[in-house]
């Protein structure tokens, strides 16, 4: 809780693993992440369309979107086109 008393505090993100064997991640929800991360940091997020590039396959790319989603890591247009 140390980031949430300092300055960067809206930089920190806690995301919960609710859930036995918590380190046990797939590839989804390590892009997922990665990109929440790469947002923090830069104020840009990653490209949907590259990001899915690298994952193995349709329930990766499922796990990515729904997560990046939910912590807000996707692009404006994404979620706006997910919303129509």
């Amino acid at each position: 809780m140390k980031a949430a008393a300092s300055e960067s505090g809206w930089r920190s993100t806690h995301i919960p693993v609710l859930r036995y064997e918590h380190c046990n991640f797939t590839s989804g929800k390590v892009l997922a992440g990665f990109s929440l991360l790469v947002l923090q940091a830069s104020g840009q997020p990653l490209d949907p369309a590259a990001a899915h590039q690298g994952l193995p396959d349709a329930d990766a790319r499922s796990i990515y979107l729904h997560l990046s989603e939910a912590y807000r890591a996707l692009p404006d247009h994404i979620t706006k086109q997910k919303a129509e």
